[in-house]
């Protein structure tokens, strides 16, 4: 038995001695290359980062014209971004299409923004541009003044023979809007006022406007101006179901 005790102690005490003298050497090896070795360390981390670069800690979101959907939405965001460490600037933009150019533009500071479909049209529009997925439809609203105009009458463009609101440039809504008209060959005149959302609510209560053409979420606070407007009524749009098969990223809901 003590021969055994001897033995396993034996073992012991090399094991030791061989495990510090290797720490020795170890140690003795990073006071002779640390410089070596922290360079190593850059340089993996330097991999690292442009391999898969770490996420800000600050982005910039564009929130479209101001009382409109994305402007609601954007706001939630906020808050999640907040939860996860990251702070999420808002700034307002004219919308959609404004939205697009600012963030081909390499020199502009936006990173983020809500964008309509259909606002592209090929892949070359939108190098360098990735998108994250749908979050909803947002749906063509016509606007009209119940008390000046019927319906029922068989005028096709009515409409457009009184001032009506198309957007304003740089929104989705004016984007939308052109088309539509081009499809139906309708040229622009006077009548057709380049208004913001907002400012066409306003242009309808006062009574400046007597239509108005707008895509946007029902949410969205100028919607729902004109839904509780009692003097104003939606209008349908009967080639609708032509303007979707012309224009796939039209839906008929």
């Amino acid at each position: 038995m003590d021969i055994f005790k001897n033995e396993v102690r034996d073992h012991v005490v090399a094991a030791y001695e061989t495990g510090r003298e290797e720490l020795k050497n170890v140690f003795q090896f990073i006071r002779e290359a640390w410089v070596l070795i922290l360079l190593l360390f850059a340089l993996i981390g330097i991999v690292i980062w442009l391999a898969k670069p770490a996420p800000p800690k600050h982005v910039l979101m564009g929130a479209g014209s101001d009382g409109g959907s994305y402007d609601n939405l954007v706001k939630h965001y906020v808050d999640y971004f907040k939860k996860n460490g990251v702070t999420l600037e808002i700034e307002q933009t004219k919308g959609a299409a404004d939205n697009i150019l600012r963030l081909k533009d390499r020199k502009d500071h936006m990173q983020a923004a809500f964008v309509q479909g259909g606002l592209i049209i090929n892949r070359e529009q939108v190098q360098g541009i990735q998108s994250l997925g749908s979050v909803g439809y947002e749906p063509l609203w016509i606007f009209y003044r119940s008390d000046l105009f019927h319906l029922d009458s068989k005028k096709k463009f009515q409409f457009f023979d009184h001032p009506i609101s198309i957007g304003e440039p740089g929104s989705g809504t004016y984007v939308h809007a052109l088309r539509l008209l081009q499809l139906d060959h309708i040229e622009l005149s006077d009548n057709f006022k380049t208004l913001s959302n907002k400012e066409a609510v306003e242009a309808f209560k006062n009574g400046t406007v007597y239509s108005i053409v707008m895509v946007d979420g029902i949410e969205s606070e100028n919607v729902q101006a004109m839904i509780n407007d009692p003097r104003a009524r939606m209008a349908g749009l009967e080639p609708a179901e032509a303007f979707a098969r012309l224009l796939p990223y039209y839906h008929v809901l």
